[in-house]
């Protein structure tokens, strides 16, 4: 919690909250079928985004001791699913032309 909570300051929750709209935008065009046939390298942006926080577990000890510098691990996290959102936002847009 102490990772998290250095995120938890209004510049962060501004860009994130902002970010949540665009994917639930970018969610609402996108269809199950091109869900489904992409499902591969959607698994694959997951588990990359997945990686930091298994690393916190299982260094808890050392991500709760030094959590001010730990929690850019979540930078990982963020770029992965930032590409993913390109990923499908290039795959939504294309299949429509």
């Amino acid at each position: 919690m102490k990772n998290i909570s250095v995120f938890l300051k209004w510049p962060f929750m501004i860009v994130f909250c902002i970010g949540a709209v665009y994917c639930c935008f970018l969610l609402r065009k996108l269809t199950l079928l091109m869900a489904w046939q992409e499902i591969e390298v959607i698994l694959l942006y997951f588990s990359v985004a997945l990686l930091p926080v298994g690393w916190i577990f299982v260094m808890a000890n050392h991500s709760y001791i030094h959590y001010w510098f730990t929690y850019k691990e979540f930078s990982i996290s963020s770029f992965a699913l930032l590409s993913l959102g390109v990923y499908l936002r290039n795959l939504v847009y294309d299949r429509k032309t």
